[in-house]
């Protein structure tokens, strides 16, 4: 992994942190304001959630295409050197 994915990583990390701290304030916020504003986020919030659902699967599909093609230039390599050949996983 480059430094900058990890640095995305860390960037993500932090953000997925951030969302769940926002989540917790929620039963504050309805205990503040009333039971009944607690609907009125939580609507607008399960529109975020089909699309947090979607970006983590976009995420999950771009994982397992970019595995495809470092083990397709393994493959490469091997037709010349077999010394990869007992390393895949």
């Amino acid at each position: 992994m480059g430094e900058s994915s990890l640095k995305a990583a860390k960037k993500l990390g932090v953000g997925g942190i951030l969302l769940c701290g926002v989540c917790c304030t929620f039963p504050f916020i309805g205990a503040f304001f009333g039971i009944s504003s607690l609907g009125l986020i939580a609507m607008y919030l399960e529109k975020a959630g089909v699309l947090a659902v979607s970006v983590a699967a976009l995420f999950l599909v771009y994982y397992f295409y970019k595995k495809k093609q470092n083990s397709k230039s393994c493959a490469t390599v091997c037709d010349v050197n077999c010394d990869c050949k007992g390393k895949e996983s």
